[in-house]
């Protein structure tokens, strides 16, 4: 089980802020076995998340320090699903996370089964169970808007990073939400979008859910679900 300490920022933290640690940590665990994106260019291949869910216990601090605690089961099916539990300073739980990880040929778009090539994924069981994560919570949409992707949207893959579509829901869809926290997040990563491509978001609530969903030329790219607290 790789392990990580990290201070949140005193602004606090966006949702692409977490989920960009949730990253970082997962980038070096795997790099710490040699299988880290820049392991996985040589051989043309490179990481992809297919899913996420994560669960608030309790909402995080500005300025308080974390433990992240990641970890990654067998593949099954081509997919891989890593854990994710942190703790606060006194060793209590603050949320618990899963992702639905695969490894994608760079040149082809698709997966890939890891056996066949010459890198290690190294996995483990642990005591804590936590289940795959969920489809969104869908909800009838009313609104949407358009968004071309930036340079600064892409990442190593030359595709849009997984934690700026939470950008994209926090920034044009929270609406009456704002100010509200969140409890679980469950996203679903469907298709890329790429530099200079236009993503149609469509967005609408219902009591404490929010959905999204975004696609480009009629081609899903992601949903995002979020699940408030309404005290």
């Amino acid at each position: 089980m790789y392990e990580k300490l990290v201070t949140v920022s005193q602004a606090g933290w966006r949702l692409s802020g977490l989920f960009h640690e949730i990253q970082e940590v997962s980038g070096e665990a795997a790099a710490s076995w040699k299988a880290s994106g820049e392991d996985l260019q040589k051989f043309g291949l490179m990481w992809v998340v297919v899913r996420y869910e994560l669960n608030m216990i309790r909402e995080i601090c500005p300025g308080e320090e974390l433990l992240f605690k990641t970890w990654a089961l067998p593949f099954r099916h081509m997919m891989s699903q890593r854990n994710y539990l942190v703790f606060d300073k006194n060793g209590e739980l603050v949320l618990t996370a899963a992702g639905t990880w695969a490894v994608v040929n760079r040149a082809s778009r698709k997966m890939v089964e890891p056996s066949a090539y010459p890198v290690h994924f190294e996995t483990e069981t642990s005591e804590y169970l936590i289940p795959r994560p969920g489809s969104p919570g869908k909800t009838k949409t009313e609104y949407a808007s358009l968004y071309q992707v930036q340079d600064v949207d892409l990442d190593m893959n030359l595709h849009m990073n997984n934690t700026r579509y939470f950008d994209l829901v926090e920034n044009h869809c929270v609406g009456c939400f704002q100010g509200k926290k969140v409890r679980q997040v469950r996203a679903a990563f469907l298709n890329e979008a790429r530099l200079g491509e236009t993503v149609q978001l469509n967005w609408g609530s219902e009591d404490q859910l929010l959905y999204c969903s975004g696609s480009k030329n009629g081609t899903p790219c992601f949903e995002i679900s979020l699940l408030y607290d309404m005290d």
